[in-house]
């Protein structure tokens, strides 16, 4: 099933998450979800995205909370768009707030990282949420704990740059470390950088 997945065989994935949806299998619910957010084997059609989305979270599936999350914070963000940022008008914002419920649930039930990483990208961008750069820091961090590579550079660029945590290069460098074993080549860039700029 997967195979043709990841080898971009949309079609075929497509009609196999579609059988196995309707036998109510809550990880091919999320994957169908996916394959009509983004169009892939099917036409894209958000109402069915979030249909199956939705069923797949009701069974508890972690990812399509994760999933779900992500859609009504682009909801947020588009709209306000170009507009000058209003805190409370923003995080009165059901969409805003479905959105960290969501996340928040995605990330008890175990899909931490992509959650973490999201949640993450909220607070440093600002734009549903009031920038709160120690927020960021706080959920980068605890998804590069659980081994995510992005999570892991991104921590290190935090501890080099003071973002949302008291500057320390020695960490930068372990955390850029982390990510170079866990297979992420850039953290022997960023490691080098460090070097060249005699921090470490």
């Amino acid at each position: 099933m997967m195979n043709f997945y990841w080898d971009k065989q949309y079609d075929k994935a497509f009609t196999i998450f579609e059988a196995l949806s309707k036998q109510n299998h809550a990880g091919a619910q999320n994957c169908l979800g996916i394959c009509y957010e983004r169009g892939w084997g099917a036409e894209r059609n958000e109402a069915k995205a979030l249909e199956w989305y939705g069923k797949s979270a009701a069974q508890g599936y972690a990812k399509a909370f994760c999933n779900l999350g992500k859609y009504y914070e682009q909801e947020a963000t588009w709209k306000y768009a170009g507009t000058k940022f209003k805190e409370k008008e923003h995080e009165e914002d059901a969409n805003y707030k479905k959105a960290l419920e969501l996340m928040d649930k995605a990330i008890q039930l175990g899909d931490e990282a992509n959650a973490c990483w999201y949640l993450s990208m909220y607070y440093e961008g600002g734009n549903t949420a009031k920038k709160d750069m120690a927020k960021s820091f706080e959920y980068a961090k605890r998804g590069a704990e659980l081994g995510n590579a992005e999570l892991q550079l991104k921590v290190g660029h935090y501890y080099e740059e003071g973002k949302g945590v008291k500057k320390d290069y020695a960490k930068a460098a372990q955390w850029f470390q982390k990510a170079l074993d866990n297979g992420d080549e850039r953290g022997k860039s960023f490691l080098d950088d460090l070097r060249k700029k005699k921090k470490i």
